[in-house]
């Protein structure tokens, strides 16, 4: 018995037998049709064999005949084309509604993987909180890195309003002046005297290492918090805004210990209203563009060194109980210091550079009588205010060598006279007010006085030579002590930890 075709051989056999047939009829058409124009051209109706029929009659008949077998034929091609053409379209057509189909299907895929992603990472952000308030160490310090993680796969994934709301948890946490954890059982209970004297004396009282354990695995939390947001904000070594810079940061009210904000870049506000620094603060090369540090305390030396004040800063009743360095720092827009309270041994503000159109306003500032005020080799471009009555109580206020003074720094309370003959203010150096642009004055012996003893190595009083080769050679010299200082602070201990 033979195979039977399958449908994949039946048709192009089917398509050949349909293609004989319609060249059969068409010749059979075509033969029909020369047959009866030949039998009319004949003459009388019964010559059915065409007889006595001229070859012009013939050649016309076949003529006709061509040209109608050809215009139908042109007729068939053209039904066939606009089948065909209809076909196109349909095909066209269904392949349009497939590729809206699909593309509704990716539209609906993209929009189901992205609600999965944002509820994945809300669900990450839950875990991540839980963990800041466990009671482990271990897990809070876990719990600092996973929001911090969390914080940029939120950014990637477009959503910068929840890695506000990370940073936002962060920044609470520092604020959190403390946090309640719980403490086994044996810890909490005391041992059984001995003794029947101690029931009345009472045991000896012992050292709570187990307490002093935890404030110390409480303070690796809060400082993984902060090297976390500084290197989030950094623009060392890269240059430019770090991640989190764009970001709003609140440490209101905060303690903070050994902040290190150095290269740190804010583009957005950052708040310490009330915050308390212990320990050395490292503000140096840090861009400021909104910054308040409204009732701050500064416990230790504080650099704000070649740091950048763009827009706004304010130090309203701002205490520094150690040195304040603002050296080669920047002042762009306005600043404060009213009610700010200088106690330590130095204030300096030299190489300073008080740009065109800021402000300035040091007036109702108040300088220790053992605080070193320095100007020395600042820049006065934009306007400065300083009260007579705040710095005369100051040890000594340096005015020496300035680069430029584009706009005179006022004196409230004392006249522009000459101090010296006044005697108002003999704690000035030099005496003569206003200050005099250094390249339009004669520098005196005096300009090279020694340093004044109290005050700190990181601070020493920049020598003004003759010339501007000495002024450089001081000024390298000056930054090479406050960076000496810096690192020596910074590796040493606060007392009482």
């Amino acid at each position: 018995m033979g195979k039977k075709p399958d449908g994949k051989d039946k048709e192009p056999r089917h398509l050949g037998w349909l293609t004989a047939l319609g060249i059969l009829a068409s010749t059979i058409t075509g033969l029909a049709l020369f047959y009866a124009f030949a039998w009319q051209q004949a003459g009388p109706e019964w010559n059915f064999f065409l007889d006595n029929t001229t070859g012009q009659q013939i050649f016309d008949s076949a003529r006709t005949t061509v040209t109608l077998v050809g215009v139908i034929g042109l007729g068939g091609a053209a039904f066939i084309a606009f089948r065909r053409q209809r076909s196109t379209e349909e095909a066209q057509l269904t392949a349009r509604e497939a590729q809206l189909t699909a593309s509704g299907a990716l539209t609906l895929s993209q929009s189901e993987f992205q609600h999965n992603s944002v509820r994945a990472l809300r669900e990450r952000y839950t875990a991540a909180a839980a963990q800041l308030g466990s009671d482990s160490f271990a897990i809070r310090l876990a719990g600092v890195y996973a929001l911090s993680s969390l914080a940029d796969d939120w950014a990637e994934a477009g959503f910068e309003t929840e890695r506000q709301v990370c940073v936002d948890v962060l920044c609470a946490y520092l604020r959190t002046p403390s946090i309640p954890f719980k403490v086994t059982e044996s810890a909490t209970q005391p041992k059984p005297s001995i003794r029947t004297l101690s029931r009345w004396i009472g045991p000896r009282p012992k050292p709570d290492l187990e307490a002093d354990n935890r404030a110390a695995q409480e303070g690796q939390v809060r400082g993984a918090i902060l090297a976390v947001i500084a290197a989030k904000v950094s623009d060392f070594p890269d240059p430019g805004e770090g991640p989190w810079s764009t970001c709003a940061f609140d440490f209101s009210a905060a303690r903070l210990d050994e902040v290190d904000f150095s290269h740190a870049r804010f583009s957005n506000r950052v708040l310490f209203r009330g915050t308390v620094f212990t320990g050395v603060a490292n503000f140096a090369n840090c861009y400021l563009t909104s910054d308040d540090f409204t009732d701050a305390v500064f416990t230790d030396t504080v650099t704000f060194h070649a740091a950048y004040f763009w827009f706004r800063s304010t130090f309203t009743r701002t205490q520094f109980q150690g040195n304040a360095l603002f050296d080669c720092a920047h002042f762009h827009m306005e600043t404060s210091f009213d009610g700010a309270n200088f106690s330590g041994q130095y204030c300096g503000f030299k190489l300073a550079r008080f740009k065109s159109g800021s402000s300035t306003y040091l007036q109702e500032a108040e300088f220790d009588p053992r605080t070193t005020v320095s100007f020395t080799n600042a820049s006065f471009d934009g306007a400065v205010m300083f009260s007579a009555a705040t710095l005369k109580r100051a040890k000594l206020v340096e005015f020496k060598a300035l680069r430029s003074i584009d706009v005179e720094p006022s004196l409230l309370g004392e006249d522009e006279v000459l101090l010296e003959e006044k005697g108002a203010l003999p704690n000035f150096e030099p005496r003569l007010w206003p200050p005099i642009n250094r390249s339009k004055r004669k520098v005196t012996a005096a300009d090279d006085a020694p340093e004044p003893s109290g005050t700190s190595a990181g601070s020493g009083r920049g020598d003004s030579g003759t010339d501007v080769s000495t002024s450089t050679v001081s000024t390298r010299r000056f930054v090479g002590q406050v960076v000496a200082e810096h690192r020596r602070a910074k590796h040493r201990r606060p007392p009482g930890r």
